[in-house]
């Protein structure tokens, strides 16, 4: 078991390293085999709502309604 103080722990700006923040958290959301580097490399991350081609690859989303509180949990 690890203590981690408050005091250690920094506020960290989505502006200037929002992309590094999702991609590290999603990296350690994935199993630890040879296909996680192969997904990360894959991984697009958009800093607004414009997505540009990817646009029609998104099935649901929380803004318009298509992906309602009772089937995220």
């Amino acid at each position: 078991m690890r203590c981690v103080s408050l005091v250690s722990l920094k506020p960290r700006s989505l502006d200037k390293e929002g992309s590094q923040i999702i991609r590290k958290a999603v990296s350690g959301m994935l199993p630890k085999n040879k296909l996680r580097e192969r997904r990360l490399e894959r991984l697009r991350i958009f800093e607004g709502p414009d997505m540009g081609i990817f646009q029609k690859n998104v099935l649901k989303r929380w803004e318009d309604g298509t992906l309602n509180s009772s089937q995220s949990s």
